[in-house]
C-alpha cells in the first residue's frame, strides 16, 4: 500500500487543524509519525518508513539534494485558506506560480547543479522552474506561459505549503 501525495497532504492538514500533539499511523509496511515542533501550529513528519521507500521512489535522473543536516525536521507551512490581501497579491500582470502540494522546495535537480532559474530570466511555457520532494518523490514545477520571472519567494531547501506563491511571473 502506498500513500499519494494528497493523502499525505491532507494527512498534515488534519493535524495542523486538529489538538492533537502527536500521531504515528501504520498502513501495511508504510509507517508515518508526525508530532508538532515547540507548541506550535504546524506539524512536521518525523519518520517515514516503507521497503523500497528510498531507492525505488526517487525521481528518475534526480540527485537528491543534500540536506540541512541540523538534525530537526523543518516546520511545514500551512495552506492558505483566506482571500489573498493588496499587500501580499501580485503587481498588475504578473502571474502567480504555487505549489501544488506541501514539501521541500529545490531550486535546481541536484546540489551541484545549477538552478533552474533565476530573477530576470525568460521563460517558455513548461520550463522547469523547480522542483517539490515529497518523501523522496520529486515534482517539476513548469511554467505556465511565456514570461520573464520577476520574483523567486520561496528558499532553496525550505518547506513550502500547497498553495503557497513559489514565483511570480511577468508578461513577455
Amino acid at each position: 500500500m502506498t500513500l499519494t501525495y494528497a493523502e499525505i497532504a491532507e494527512i498534515i492538514k488534519l493535524i495542523d487543524a486538529s489538538s492533537c500533539e502527536e500521531i504515528t499511523l501504520d498502513v501495511g509496511e508504510i509507517k508515518l509519525s508526525m508530532r508538532r515542533r515547540g507548541g506550535g501550529s504546524a506539524a512536521a513528519p518525523a519518520a517515514v518508513g516503507g521497503e523500497g521507500a528510498d531507492e525505488a521512489s526517487a525521481a528518475p535522473g534526480t540527485e537528491p539534494p543534500a540536506a540541512d543536516g541540523d538534525g530537526d525536521p523543518p516546520t511545514i507551512g500551512s495552506p492558505r485558506t483566506e482571500a489573498p490581501t493588496e499587500a501580499s497579491a501580485p503587481a498588475d500582470g504578473l502571474s502567480e506560480i504555487r505549489s501544488p502540494m506541501v514539501g521541500t522546495f529545490y531550486r535546481a535537480p541536484s546540489p551541484t547543479s545549477p538552478p533552474f532559474v533565476e530573477v530576470g530570466d525568460e521563460v517558455r511555457e513548461d520550463d522547469p522552474l523547480c522542483l517539490i520532494e515529497v518523501m523522496k518523490l520529486y515534482t517539476t514545477i513548469s511554467a505556465t506561459g511565456p514570461g520573464r520571472v520577476a520574483e523567486i519567494r520561496a528558499e532553496n531547501g525550505a518547506m513550502v505549503g500547497a498553495d503557497e506563491i513559489l514565483f511570480l511571473i511577468a508578461p513577455p
